[in-house]
Order: structure tokens, then C-alpha cells, then sequence
């Protein structure tokens, strides 16, 4: 049996972040689901959907990956995930909505003002 959960990661940005996060993953079998990232001047928001292979390495998993964190500068928030959510598909899924980005099931369809041509031609 796994237990789903998912990783934010918040704080400065450095290079090696998702490697050093992914080998603690990798040392505990731990499956990654889904994973994205957001870099804004130098702030990261990283995001990982896991599925942690027995129970017993729970704790192992969320300290290894806190005092990572800890060392780094970085906040680590990991909340259990209802398997029947994820199962189900009713987890939020990235949706497009012109050239914007946003997540969940949006009540409102949202638009970003598109782009004047002659601020894409710069020659």
C-alpha cells in the first residue's frame, strides 16, 4: 500500500534544489506522480505529487526532506493526499486559459490581456 502526499517547497532559489530533493525521494522508492516549479525573482514554489511506497518510511521521508529544507532556507509543508481523490482524477489539474496558468476547477474562465503586436516585434 502507498500513501500519496504532497511536497511544497518555498524559498530562495539555487541550483541543485531539485536534484537534492529528488535523491531523497529516490532513497526511499518513492514514486513522483506529478511535479512542477515556479522560479519568480529567485523565489522557487515547487511542487511534488508522491506516492511513498510503506507507512513505516513516512517518517523517515518527511524528516530527511524537512531537515533538508531546514539546512537550505527553505519551507517543506507535506500533507497526506485521499487516495480516492488522486484515483478518481478529482485532483486539480492544471488548465489553460489563454496565456494564463491557474489550477483547480475554476468557477469563472480567466483571460490575461493579450499581447499588442508591436510590443512582440522588437528588431
Amino acid at each position: 500500500m502507498e500513501d500519496i502526499v504532497l511536497i511544497n517547497i518555498t524559498g530562495p532559489d539555487r541550483p541543485g534544489l531539485n536534484a537534492c530533493f529528488a535523491g531523497i525521494l529516490a532513497r526511499y522508492n518513492v514514486r513522483v506522480l506529478d511535479i512542477g516549479q515556479s522560479v519568480i525573482h529567485e523565489h522557487i514554489s515547487l511542487g511534488i505529487l508522491a506516492a511513498i511506497p510503506c507507512k513505516k518510511d513516512f517518517s523517515a521521508v518527511f524528516k530527511d526532506m524537512l531537515f533538508e529544507g531546514y539546512q537550505l532556507g527553505l519551507k517543506v509543508d507535506i500533507r497526506p493526499v485521499v487516495p480516492d481523490s488522486y484515483e478518481n482524477g478529482s485532483m486539480p489539474r492544471a488548465r489553460s486559459a489563454g496565456s494564463s496558468l491557474y489550477w483547480g476547477r475554476p468557477s469563472v474562465p480567466v483571460r490575461s490581456r493579450p499581447y499588442h503586436r508591436s510590443a512582440l516585434n522588437r528588431d
